[in-house]
């Protein structure tokens, strides 16, 4: 997922339009700087809560201002009105993620983009809730808690400071947490401790009792072996009796060594795919033990042509993690599943759901997944996860899922 993505997809000429009007630009300058924006306002967002602290004070932001759910509430207000009211959110928000920060943020978007510094803390103002709904939607949607928050906002970072120039990359990859919060955020406890003063009477002696030690240490360590004895012991002769030295001693042989046995062969690693994604929660779950023998995922990235079977060439990262998971556990069978929303006839929804679910079995089995252990369904709209009377809704509904079944 790429909050960037999700985000600049809400920017419709119409709410352009919208834009340049409330900040007199054309809406040409206006996308641009709001293009510039929208990471801006990620990467401030990933700086702050890639930690747990950060992820949990988010969420609260989140909960406070009420985008911690679908994105209808903020889609109606960008449709509806001139927008100011959303700035007016959108400062406030940012106020709370920057904080005296936020001047320098907003002179060094405004430089990059080319508009006045006032312009752009507009359309920041206006970026902010797009950006933030958008994360609460995912939130939402995907049931985060705050180590997945932190989790999701790690890696959007990169991307997000990516798509900035250079200058408001290196002015927002500057901020660090505050000290200790690494090692709070990985569950360390940070403890200081004063020296309490040696006592007045040994002061002055405390170097000979730290070098008494150390010599005798060291005299033990660099002492000079002792030269073994020459004496042999021979079968047969009496303790205390001489050995001739003209008589070799008899050698008795020692067995070989034993090889150890050779362990068992490993199972096989969950492929090396990024965190967030079908192919990396698919490699958990065959490499977990126990649970539940089947489990179903939802496809990311994976788009289709409007109304065709046709793959986007946006699908390939996808399906290339999930058939090299897939060959990684050969014993894994599994099920896709096409769905739709409620566009159209229903039947021509089935044969279409059916349609794309077979365009990804080839698309696996064209990366090496034997095409034996793939079946295909096609759901078409029986089966919606969302409401259908929404944009949202019906993007959610149109969807293709994994049910994988291990053995």
């Amino acid at each position: 997922m790429n909050l960037i993505e999700l985000a600049r997809s809400y920017l419709t000429p119409d709410v352009i339009d919208k834009a340049s009007a409330l900040v007199g630009e054309s809406p040409t300058t206006t996308r641009r700087a709001l293009e510039t924006a929208t990471p801006t306002v990620v990467a401030g967002i990933a700086a702050e809560g890639a930690s747990p602290s950060g992820a949990r004070r988010l969420l609260g932001i989140l909960q406070e201002a009420g985008l911690l759910g679908p994105m209808a509430s903020i889609t109606d207000r960008l449709s509806a009105g001139s927008g100011e009211d959303l700035v007016t959110l959108g400062k406030d928000l940012l106020g709370k993620l920057f904080g005296a920060r936020l001047s320098a943020v907003t002179e060094g978007a405004a430089s990059a983009s080319g508009v006045k510094a006032e312009t752009m803390s507009s359309l920041l103002g206006l970026a902010g809730p797009l950006v933030f709904g958008v994360l609460g939607s995912q939130i939402h949607a995907r049931r985060l808690d705050v180590p997945g928050i932190a989790a999701l906002l790690g890696e959007q970072k990169s991307a997000a400071l990516a798509a900035l120039p250079a200058p408001l990359a290196a002015l927002l990859g500057s901020v660090s947490r505050p000290r200790g919060e690494t090692a709070r955020a990985e569950g360390t406890r940070v403890v200081e401790t004063a020296r309490a003063p040696a006592p007045e009477g040994l002061a002055r002696f405390w170097p000979m009792l730290l070098v008494i030690p150390l010599a005798i240490l060291g005299a033990l360590f660099f002492r000079k072996p002792s030269a073994p004895s020459t004496q042999e012991w021979v079968p047969g002769a009496r303790l205390g009796a001489g050995v001739s030295p003209s008589a070799p001693p008899e050698v008795i042989a020692e067995p070989p060594p034993v090889a150890p046995p050779a362990p068992p062969p490993a199972s096989p690693p969950p492929a090396a795919v990024p965190g967030g994604t079908i192919g990396h929660d698919l490699a958990q779950y065959l490499a977990s033990s126990g649970g539940d023998p089947s489990k179903r995922f939802v496809f990311d990235h994976l788009n289709f042509e409007l109304a065709q079977a046709n793959l986007m060439p946006g699908a390939a990262r996808t399906l290339d993690d999930v058939a090299a998971v897939l060959k990684a556990y050969p014993g894994a069978e599994v099920l896709v599943e096409g769905h739709t929303d409620s566009t159209g006839v229903p039947a021509d929804n089935h044969r279409l759901s059916l349609e794309r679910a077979d365009a990804v079995k080839s698309a696996l089995v064209a990366r090496g997944v034997a095409a034996d252990r793939i079946k295909t369904a096609g759901i078409g709209q029986d089966r919606p996860v969302a409401s259908n009377d929404t944009i949202e809704g019906r993007a959610r509904n149109r969807r293709t899922e994994l049910v994988v079944s291990r053995r």
